[in-house]
């Protein structure tokens, strides 16, 4: 029993010391948002909710300690919870998407003297001035492993781009599978308050 017990200890240093999380610069700026809180997988704020129960409820007073006070306030504050969150999951996917083309419009448009102003804290998640960099350092006449090196890494920092298309679209399923599954919460959830109410 003891050396089960001592085999399982080193079998789990031994994975504990493969699992070190990701190694590239890409791989760690990924992961570094990977707890970034948008809120989807917090339970919804309760004054949001009581607004909904009230309306489910058709009552401006209810009150949400008063839910459990039969099965109907039961399945209306189910109801309630689902619905603010299926409203904060659609206002999320809405700022995403205003975000995504607010971007694209933004992008490829810009005068040399507008790109100039953006801050230097940003200037390398920005695409156009990284595309405008790349575009002078391939054709500038250092060296060429020198200039290939300066292209190569700005190329780096572009594809690390939080902003750039293909991360936004990842995100946008992102947000578009959290309302699709709020929204199949709900249809659920108002079934069971339909039965209910009307028994």
């Amino acid at each position: 029993m003891t050396m089960a017990t001592e085999l399982q200890r080193a079998a789990n240093k031994k994975n504990a010391a493969k699992s070190t999380g990701p190694k590239s610069k890409h791989g760690k700026r990924r992961s570094a948002q990977n707890a970034r809180a948008h809120g989807l997988t917090q339970p919804p704020d309760a004054a949001h909710v009581q607004r909904w129960y009230r309306t489910i409820m058709n009552d401006p007073t209810a009150e949400l300690q008063d839910a459990f006070s039969s099965e109907e306030a039961r399945a209306a504050l189910a109801l309630a919870e689902a619905e603010a969150h299926l409203e904060r999951t659609r206002d999320a996917e809405q700022a995403h998407l205003e975000k995504m083309v607010s971007i694209a419009l933004q992008r490829g448009r810009r005068s040399l003297l507008e790109l100039a102003m953006v801050p230097e804290s940003d200037k390398m998640e920005d695409d156009d001035v990284l595309d405008l960099l790349i575009k002078n350092y391939s054709r500038s006449d250092m060296e060429k492993s020198e200039r290939e090196f300066f292209v190569r890494s700005l190329k780096i920092f572009k594809s690390a781009n939080p902003n750039r298309r293909a991360e936004l679209s990842r995100r946008m399923l992102k947000f578009r599978g959290y309302r699709k599954r709020a929204e199949g919460h709900r249809n659920r959830v108002s079934t069971e308050w339909l039965k209910v109410s009307k028994a």
